[in-house]
């Protein structure tokens, strides 16, 4: 009974020493001697936002990986089928991306030559670093990176795959957004300084971002309260009532349409340029303000008619050719 139990043990470790094996070598690299070359390709399907506040845009993403295992070649010619755990791949994992929604399979797909394609379709959130400093007259450069974890050029030769070609969709939901342009990108990704990079691949697209809403829902209100605070220089000197009513509701108006703003613009703690020509904007309607109070206090004390006169014909210049200067100065700042 000794004999038999100690045979039975002695079976079940030389099948689990089997076994573990040959999961050990379905598992190496295809050529452990040769840096296995991997190739991708992308597709950007769809880009649904770009959040400028949390910093994070949405897409929808395909990708398909593949290299030779000579191990899954067969005489059979036909394409297989096979789980995904069942053989080895490269470890691919999209290093940017915080939520997703997987619509593929777990599967690959094996050529009778041992050619092996993963594809992969990923709906998601990725976050993304944005530089608002020109905004709403700003570009994006939106990145969708994969790295390989735990394998550097030793191991794997990471290339674009040219069988067909990377691309984005012709026509992408977002509304407010342009494509300018994209490249791939097959650099190591580093994550912080002082760290080995990790090999990757990535897809980059720029957007340029429309300004027609911008213009016509934020511009041109702005551009008509600092004209209308000017109106108080065309009043008669001794319209003093009048001047400082109208002065003060250019001031309270413009304080009004910076509330209503609030939501439309990037919650970030530095300026933007839109940011600067409102600041500036708001500095002239306070100063056409401060002016017509200073007229009406000498008016009322000094009854110096002529000075106030003198004041008005010099600020129906010298405002406008301000506003226009903080205009200029906005838009060549951040350039």
């Amino acid at each position: 009974m000794r004999i038999k139990a100690y045979s039975y043990w002695l079976c079940c470790l030389f099948c689990w020493c089997l076994v573990g094996s040959v999961w050990a070598v379905d598992f190496e690299r295809p050529d452990p001697n040769e840096p296995t070359e991997v190739r991708v390709l992308w597709v950007i399907l769809d880009v649904d936002n770009v959040d400028d506040a949390d910093q994070t845009f949405s897409a929808n993403v395909y990708y398909r990986l593949s290299w030779m295992d000579p191990r899954l070649a067969s005489n059979v010619k036909k394409v297989r089928i096979m789980k995904i755990d069942d053989v080895w791949t490269p470890r691919a994992a999209l290093v940017n991306l915080q939520q997703h929604w997987s619509t593929s399979p777990a599967y690959v797909f094996v050529l009778p030559n041992g050619r092996v394609y993963m594809r992969k379709r990923v709906w998601g959130v990725f976050s993304q670093p944005l530089d608002l400093r020109g905004f709403p007259l700003d570009k994006q450069l939106l990145e969708v990176r994969m790295g390989f974890i735990g394998y550097n050029e030793s191991a794997l030769s990471v290339v674009e795959d040219t069988t067909y070609n990377s691309g984005v969709a012709d026509d992408i939901s977002i509304a407010d957004w342009k494509v300018e342009g994209f490249v791939v990108d097959v650099t190591p990704y580093v994550p912080y300084k002082g760290v080995p990079g990790t090999l990757s691949s990535a897809m980059k697209i720029t957007l340029k971002r429309k300004t027609g809403f911008f213009f016509f829902k934020i511009l041109v209100p702005l551009v008509l309260i600092v004209m209308m605070s000017w109106g108080v220089f065309w009043l008669p000197a001794k319209a003093l009532a009048t001047r400082i009513g109208l002065a003060s509701t250019s001031m309270l108006t413009l304080i009004a349409y910076r509330f209503m703003i609030g939501p439309e613009m990037p919650h970030v703690s530095y300026m933007t340029r839109l940011d600067l020509l409102i600041f500036l904007s708001t500095v002239l309607v306070f100063f056409t303000l401060a002016i017509t109070l200073v007229t009406t206090l000498g008016m009322l004390r000094y009854k110096s008619l002529i000075i106030a006169q003198k004041i008005d014909r010099t600020s129906r210049w010298f405002f406008p050719m301000a506003f226009f200067t903080a205009m200029l100065l906005a838009r060549l700042i951040y350039t």
